[in-house]
């Protein structure tokens, strides 16, 4: 399932030392059980296709995020969603 392999993934950046992927997945791990708590599914968890929309939901609000960034001429946190969206677009 999907969620296993971001989980898995998760593991990996902890053990590589990879903060700003870390701290991504963790956030989609976040988003992904909010969803199942939502959705009353807590102990069954979402199917891949649920899980997926919650992936490209986060995907869409990081480019919102930078678009709002760059009108308001941050930079540096243009580049720090840039770097979430790069984690969450694999």
């Amino acid at each position: 399932m999907l969620k296993e392999k971001i989980e898995a993934d998760l593991k990996e950046a902890m053990k590589s030392g990879d903060d700003v992927r870390r701290s991504s997945l963790r956030m989609l791990i976040s988003a992904i059980r909010n969803k199942e708590i939502d959705l009353g599914k807590k102990e069954a968890g979402l199917s891949d296709e649920e899980a997926a929309a919650v992936v490209r939901s986060e995907v869409k609000k990081r480019k919102e995020a930078i678009e709002e960034f760059k009108k308001g001429g941050r930079e540096d946190l243009v580049q720090k969603e840039l770097m979430e969206y790069k984690v969450l677009e694999e």
